[in-house]
C-alpha cells in the first residue's frame, strides 16, 4: 500500500529526527525517527478528552494501542479535570523532553496543524505540565476501559 504524505515539519536542530508528515487521505499524522524504548526518553502524549470524546478522539484512543507497543507512554485526563487542575487543554507531544509537538484542530476536532517547538523556556514549562498532568492521568488501557461505547 502507498501512501501520499504531506511533510508538516522536523526538529532540524536535532539532526532533523523526529520528522513528522500528514497522510493526505486519512490525516494521520505519522513520526518518522529512531525507535526509543528506554522509558526516560520515549515521546510522552498527554490527551485532554471530552465527556464523551468525539469522533476525532476515539480515533486516537484506538490508535494509540499500537503506538503504546513502541513505547510510547500515552495518558489521559478529562477535560473537567484537566480544567479544575488548570492544565492547558491542548493536546501535546513531548519528545525527550526537547521538543515539543502542539496539535491544533478546528471546532469539527479535525487535525489542522502541528507546530513543532524547540524553545527551552517552553519546553521546560511544557516538562512542568507534564509532570503534573502525569500525577493526575490515567494510563491507556485503564482509561480505554473506563471510555463509555460511542454506539
Amino acid at each position: 500500500m502507498s501512501r501520499r504524505l504531506r511533510y508538516i515539519g522536523s526538529n532540524s536542530g536535532n539532526n532533523g529526527c523526529p520528522t513528522l508528515y500528514e497522510d493526505v487521505e486519512t490525516g494521520e499524522v505519522l513520526v518518522q525517527g529512531d525507535a526509543v524504548t528506554d522509558p526516560d526518553e520515549v515521546a510522552q502524549l498527554r490527551n485532554v478528552m471530552d465527556s464523551p470524546p468525539t469522533p476525532g478522539q476515539r480515533y486516537l484512543l484506538d490508535n494509540a494501542e499500537r503506538n503504546s507497543a513502541v513505547g510510547e507512554d500515552i495518558r489521559y485526563l478529562w477535560r473537567a479535570d484537566a480544567d479544575r487542575l488548570g492544565l492547558p487543554a491542548e493536546d501535546t507531544w513531548l519528545f525527550d523532553s526537547r521538543v515539543i509537538a502542539l496539535l491544533r484542530f478546528d471546532p469539527d476536532d479535525d487535525l489542522t496543524g502541528v507546530e513543532l517547538i524547540t524553545d527551552p523556556v517552553q519546553v521546560a514549562r511544557a516538562c512542568q505540565v507534564r509532570d503534573a498532568a502525569r500525577h493526575f492521568a490515567t494510563p491507556h488501557r485503564a482509561f480505554v476501559a473506563g471510555v463509555p461505547s460511542g454506539v
